[in-house]
C-alpha cells in the first residue's frame, strides 16, 4: 500500500517523475533521485528531456557578450545626435511620414479587400439568379427572354449612339463657326 501511494509523496516533494521541468528544480531532484537509487526506472531515463533555457538568460548572455562590443558604437550614435538636433528632427519627421504612409496603405488595402469582397459577391449572388431563373423557367423561355434583353440592350445602345453623334455634330459645328468669327474679325483689323 506505501509503494501504492508513494507517487503522492513524491509530487508534494517535487521529486515526481511526473512534474513538468519548469517547476524550480524539479529536473535536477529527479536526476538525482535516479542516480541515488540503484532501481532507476528505463521509463525515467528515456523519458528524461534535457533541461530548458529560459528565453531571458539567453538575451542576458548575448546581451553580455555584444555589450563590449556595441557599447563605444552607442555612445559615438548618442554624440552625435546631442550634437545635432536637426538630424534627429528630419530622422523623427521620415519617421512620422513612414508611419502615416504605412496607416494609409493599410486602409486601402482593407478597403480593396472589403470592394472585391462585394464584387464578388454581386457577381456570383447574380450568375446564381440567373441559373435559379433558367432552372424554373426552362431553356427555351431563358432563350427568349435573352433575346427580348438582347434586342432592348440594342436599342438602347443604337439610341445613346444618337445622342452622342448629335452633340458631336454640334459641339464640332460651334467650334469651326467660333474659328471663322474669330479669324475674320483679325483681318478685318488689319
Amino acid at each position: 500500500m506505501a509503494e501504492e501511494n508513494q507517487w503522492i509523496l513524491d509530487a508534494l516533494d517535487g521529486q515526481s517523475p511526473y512534474l513538468p521541468t519548469w517547476f524550480p528544480n524539479a529536473q535536477q531532484r529527479r536526476q538525482r533521485n535516479c542516480t541515488r537509487k540503484d532501481q532507476a526506472n528505463i521509463s525515467s531515463i528515456v523519458n528524461r528531456r534535457p533541461p530548458r533555457t529560459n528565453g531571458s538568460t539567453l538575451l542576458n548572455g548575448t546581451v553580455a557578450a555584444l555589450y563590449p562590443i556595441l557599447q563605444p558604437i552607442l555612445v559615438r550614435v548618442g554624440t552625435m545626435l546631442s550634437d545635432s538636433p536637426d538630424f534627429v528632427f528630419v530622422l523623427s519627421l521620415v519617421a512620422i511620414f513612414f508611419a502615416v504612409l504605412q496607416t494609409l496603405l493599410w486602409v486601402h488595402r482593407i478597403m480593396m479587400f472589403w470592394t472585391r469582397l462585394l464584387g464578388r459577391l454581386l457577381l456570383w449572388s447574380l450568375v446564381a439568379a440567373v441559373l435559379a431563373m433558367a432552372w424554373q423557367r426552362g431553356p427555351e423561355a431563358v432563350i427568349r427572354d435573352a433575346v427580348v434583353f438582347v434586342s432592348k440592350a440594342a436599342g438602347y445602345a443604337a439610341l445613346v449612339k444618337d445622342i452622342w453623334l448629335a452633340e458631336y455634330n454640334k459641339y464640332d459645328a460651334q467650334t469651326k463657326n467660333s474659328g471663322r468669327k474669330v479669324g475674320a474679325g483679325r483681318r478685318g483689323g488689319k
